[in-house]
């Protein structure tokens, strides 16, 4: 994905005269924190962040910009009731002594309960793609675009003390 783009264009985007080349990437915000259940999701993330960043002082003497994207929830399949009905499904084909390693379940429980987190905090996705559209036709375009309303509540989070982190995301979930 992202990276098999990149260097697919970076050639051409490299005889751009002028500079004002931009690579825009899209993450998340759990790029910022970790979320358990969640680490195949957010490694991805933390990876592209800490990707673009590095591509991000190597381009710049090209005059090439990276701009990352990272939206909180957004109103997608990925946080609607479907999500759900999957999540549901997937913890009953576990088996009972995988459940019971995990909190038995009241595990099972709190996963499912934590849709009445997510979803009031989910956003327009119109958001993502005006941002998009700023950053590409923007002068001055920002380097980074975090965007949604739970986005302080993640933010927040990465910048904790782990301890207290890990205690505030517990209480949530």
């Amino acid at each position: 994905g992202h990276i098999a783009m990149t260097k697919q264009f970076l050639p051409l985007l490299k005889k751009q005269t002028g500079g004002g080349s931009r690579i825009l990437n899209m993450i998340s915000l759990a790029g910022r924190t970790s979320v358990a259940g969640m680490s195949a999701y957010v490694t991805s993330k933390h990876a592209i962040k800490g990707w673009s960043d590095c591509l991000r002082e190597d381009l710049s003497r090209f005059g090439i910009q990276v701009i990352l994207f990272e939206p909180g929830f957004m109103k997608t399949p990925l946080v609607t009731q479907e999500m759900f009905r999957t999540i549901s499904k997937s913890l009953d084909s576990v088996s009972k002594e995988t459940i019971n390693e995990y909190g038995g379940e009241q595990f099972k429980n709190k996963t499912l309960q934590s849709q009445h987190t997510i979803h009031p905090t989910t956003d327009d996705p119109n958001l993502v793609t005006n941002a998009y559209v700023n950053a590409c036709m923007s002068h001055l375009p920002k380097s980074r675009y975090v965007l949604g309303k739970g986005s302080w509540a993640f933010l927040s989070l990465s910048y904790l003390p782990l301890w207290l982190r890990d205690r505030v995301v517990k209480a949530l979930l």
